[in-house]
């Protein structure tokens, strides 16, 4: 390679490093401004979300490969990547930008990853703790998600509990596969395969969904009632909700377009990237433009897989599971849900709470869909308050008998 195009992209790289950092100049200082105006919120929403792409996205630029690299295998997703391949924590463990921020956050944590094998499939999980006198947590995350969402809600947890976050099937680190039902009845097979093979029902656990994973844990506590011992659904899909949201409208288009048109839940450009945020969380903020794209790029080599699933949990077979089985749920029940939601509506709640009976209702204020980002330790509180609440119910019903 000529040493004037070495030169030539040097200078390109270094005028990326420029316009990124003024970008982020511009977004502290819009982050400082919502601060003086008295509004905390944004950063301890998003932070995290934007803590990752921002390491995404300058890692990107300032360690892309110009010339071909011999593949490495990432030490955290075990997959082989041509390029965005760093040397990290001391040249120990090599990462792939996707996994590098989000091993610093469990590890920070003391969440471990481990994997589980039932034939030839395999799920990817995170835990903290061994199993003890409360009950062990599974968490299932929503669409497009994986496991390190729930680590915002982790963090308000207490660490002596015994907490597993999965990845949902074909999401992240779990085995993808053509052949697979990814409708919510194929989900709920799956996760009580990953159950099994973890011994996690050994003892009755308290499971946690949200969106698309709190259909997928209602529909499995229905399923299987005698491994569950509580279970919290956080704005969960599956159920026909008297009003309708921004989302719903969204979904009435595509129908009537036979799904020619973008889905919302899946953007391909960052000016869809920054509307998805808009229809997922109540506050407001501005992204920089680069730290949007960093976001587009990751999720698109997922698109079709997302694409494959959205269909499946929005067809007549999935789209109101939760609510067909709500009549078999027996374990005591407590919904979360953000009043603000504009992707499953906070009327909802009111359709459980009707056909479960003892049902706990917590609507929070300034919320939206993304009640794990935006609220999290508030969700923390009212998971943990649930769980010893129900505890004790259990414990006095022993001593009375």
């Amino acid at each position: 390679m000529e040493l004037s195009d070495l030169k030539e992209r040097s200078e390109k790289t270094e005028q990326e490093k420029q316009g990124l950092e003024d970008q982020l100049e511009e977004f502290k200082a819009n982050m400082k401004d919502l601060q003086e105006k008295g509004s905390k919120k944004p950063w301890m929403i998003w932070g995290p979300v934007v803590a990752v792409a921002l390491t995404a996205v300058t890692a990107a630029v300032l360690f892309r490969a110009d010339q071909p690299q011999q593949k490495k295998c990432c030490n955290i997703c075990a997959k082989s990547h041509q390029t965005h391949l760093l040397q990290s924590h001391r040249g120990h463990v090599t990462v792939c930008l996707d996994h590098d921020t989000q091993w610093y956050w469990r590890r920070t944590l003391g969440l471990q990853v481990r994997y589980a094998d039932c034939g030839d499939y395999r799920f990817c999980y995170s835990y903290r703790g061994k199993p003890g006198m409360r009950p062990s947590i599974l968490m299932l995350h929503g669409f497009s998600a994986h496991k390190d969402m729930w680590l915002t809600v982790v963090k308000y947890l207490p660490k002596h509990l015994h907490i597993v976050c999965v990845d949902m099937p074909g999401h992240e680190g779990t085995t993808r596969t053509t052949t697979e039902d990814y409708s919510i009845q194929g989900q709920v097979r799956r996760i009580h395969q990953f159950v099994g093979s973890i011994h996690l029902n050994r003892k009755v656990f308290h499971l946690v969904g949200t969106s698309m994973g709190g259909n997928v844990a209602g529909v499995y506590a229905a399923c299987y009632p005698s491994e569950i011992c509580s279970m919290t659904l956080i704005c969960p899909d599956g159920i026909k909700h008297p009003c309708e949201t921004k989302f719903d409208n969204h979904l009435q288009d595509l129908e009537q377009s036979n799904f020619t048109l973008n889905i919302p839940l899946i953007p391909t450009t960052p000016d869809e990237m920054e509307d998805m945020f808009r229809l997922c969380s109540h506050v407001r903020f501005k992204i920089p433009q680069q730290i949007l794209q960093g976001l587009v790029d990751v999720r698109e080599p997922h698109n079709a897989f997302y694409e494959e699933v959205f269909m499946k949990i929005i067809g007549e077979k999935s789209r109101y599971a939760l609510q067909e089985h709500l009549h078999l749920i027996t374990s005591p029940l407590q919904v979360i849900w953000g009043k603000q939601d504009q992707v499953v509506d906070v009327s909802g709640a009111t359709v459980i709470a009707e056909l479960v009976p003892g049902c706990r209702v917590d609507l929070l204020d300034n919320c939206g869909h993304s009640v794990v980002m935006e609220k999290p330790c508030r969700t923390a509180k009212l998971i943990l308050e649930f769980i010893i609440l129900q505890q004790n119910a259990r414990s006095g019903t022993k001593k009375s008998s």
